[in-house]
């Protein structure tokens, strides 16, 4: 796995800091804006320790958790 790669990751829980978390490969991603239980789509962004802080690009399968926010504020 590198820096820009795009892979596919299910969020097993969320983290300290609110991001989903996911192993893929055995190496942890953290992913902000993802909920548990969501099949997303993340780029690679940075390395931190042994994983990588990852962006997303798709959730493929939402959590019921998700909620369109009442407004676009």
């Amino acid at each position: 796995m590198r820096t820009g790669d795009i892979i596919a990751a299910e969020i097993s829980r969320l983290g300290a800091q609110g991001d989903g978390l996911s192993l893929v490969k055995g190496r942890p991603l953290y992913i902000p804006l993802a909920l548990a239980g969501e099949q997303v789509k993340v780029k690679l962004a940075r390395p931190i320790g042994d994983g990588f802080q990852a962006d997303l690009v798709e959730v493929v399968t939402p959590s019921p958790d998700r909620i369109t926010p009442p407004c676009s504020h």
